[in-house]
């Protein structure tokens, strides 16, 4: 009886730890598709960002399909993010510098990496740089992978519709 008691202890042990371990974000080497893959969306986003459009990673697949179907579908939030920008006022984005990926990182079949960059903006003559990151992640092992700027994981329905962000990577200050 005693031995019965401690088997089923130990039966729940490692059923309890293993789940606990399972849970934990592990390190992870993206190949050589994926850094390209990655770093051709990047590309696509500076051009947008340079020529003056924001929509860019929308109109590209580059936003996640929660994000589409919260926001109206596609178009809806091409016009909604338009709107946003012109309500910034009158700037134009002077030089967008992208680091390279890092801190990769798999969590629950899905991999992570943060992109740093550095952007140079121009608002009525007065020059402003900012620096920030951009959230680049992949749900089905690098095949493509989806964009969220620091901006938009500060939003709660972001946080709602991703809960693993914050237990997966570490995100920049």
């Amino acid at each position: 009886m005693v031995i019965d008691k401690i088997y089923k202890f130990l039966i729940f042990l490692i059923f309890f730890y293993s789940d606990i371990l399972a849970q934990k974000p592990k390190p992870y080497t993206p190949t050589k598709e994926m850094l390209s893959l990655i770093h051709s969306h990047i590309q696509t986003i500076e051009k947008g960002w340079l020529n003056n459009d924001f929509s860019i990673a929308i109109s590209q697949n580059l936003m996640h399909p929660k994000i589409l179907d919260m926001a109206g579908g596609k178009e809806a939030l091409i016009e909604n993010t338009q709107l946003e920008m012109q309500a910034l006022g009158n700037f134009t984005i002077q030089k967008v510098t992208f680091e390279n990926p890092k801190d990769f990182v798999i969590y629950n079949q899905v991999i992570y990496c943060i992109v740093p960059f550095k952007m140079v903006m121009n608002f009525e003559g007065t020059s402003i740089t900012n620096q920030s990151f951009l959230l680049v992640f992949s749900e089905n092992e690098g095949k493509n992978f989806y964009i969220l700027d620091e901006a938009a994981l500060k939003n709660p329905i972001i946080e709602n519709l991703f809960p693993d962000i914050k237990m997966a990577i570490k995100l920049p200050h």
